[in-house]
């Protein structure tokens, strides 16, 4: 809850500081409005979704504690191929958003499948995670470029979605394929404290990302394929940074 409220204040006052500069109005009540949509800022969805899910995990904790592991196999199947279905029909139906305490819903299946991944006891098909991982960043890949020619890319971005027919299996074979590899004590240990930070990298990366819009860097405008890794360390180093300064801060520790 201390997150949400916290960065929620931060980015509308972002919000504001941007709006100032650029000219554009950002009042008390697009303020209002944009807390009440869900999204003070574009990735601030992820909180207000986080807020419904974690409303909802004792009641999840308790059907997970007394189905079986197959039930709750078929369960997240079946959520799966709902809500990916749910995300296909937007695309074609122009369907809004929502309410964002109902965000959580299509999510429940990865908060499931997460848990069913981290405590399996089988070690093996890292060559089959790996197989279906590259097929579905293939396929991402080519459905964006065919669903952009037929619809444009606001539709094609579909494939990009967190809950797109390609993403979910892409999500799934990383986490089998992240969890059947092993790591030496000391790479574990890096990967725990970078984890620790990965809330924060998120929640901070868009300052840094519209910082370089706002003074003329943009990747598009120069050789891409230096560009973009560049801007993309660039952005990642600066909320790392930033995210680990946050973590040692008493009472900022809390916020990320």
């Amino acid at each position: 809850m201390l997150p949400l409220i916290f960065w929620t204040i931060a980015f509308l006052f972002w919000n504001a500081i941007k709006a100032r500069f650029s000219g554009v109005e950002f009042g008390l009540v697009q303020a209002v409005k944009s807390v009440a949509s869900g999204k003070p800022h574009y990735h601030m969805w992820f909180l207000f979704m986080i807020f419904g899910l974690y409303l909802f995990t004792p009641l999840i904790r308790t059907l997970v504690r007394n189905a079986g592991r197959r039930e709750l196999w078929f369960f997240v199947i079946v959520m799966f191929s709902l809500s990916a279905l749910d995300e296909l029909l937007e695309i074609f139906f122009d369907d809004e958003d929502g309410f964002f305490l109902f965000w959580f819903l299509p999510y429940i299946p990865y908060f499931i499948c997460g848990h069913l991944i981290a405590s399996s006891k089988r070690n093996d098909g890292k060559f089959i995670s790996l197989v279906v991982f590259v097929a579905s960043v293939f396929f991402t890949a080519i459905g964006f470029y065919l669903l952009t020619g037929m619809k444009g890319p606001e539709k094609g971005i579909y494939f990009y979605g967190n809950l797109s027919v390609s993403v979910i299996p892409m999500s799934i074979a990383l986490m089998w394929l992240l969890r059947s590899l092993s790591f030496s004590e000391r790479v574990a240990e890096w990967f725990g404290v970078l984890s620790a930070l990965t809330l924060g990298i998120y929640l901070i990366h868009p300052i840094f990302l519209e910082s370089f819009r706002f003074f003329y860097f943009k990747a598009k405008d120069y050789y891409p394929l230096l560009s973009v890794p560049a801007l993309t360390v660039l952005i990642f180093g600066g909320s790392l940074m930033f995210a680990f300064v946050l973590r040692k801060t008493p009472y900022l520790k809390r916020v990320i």
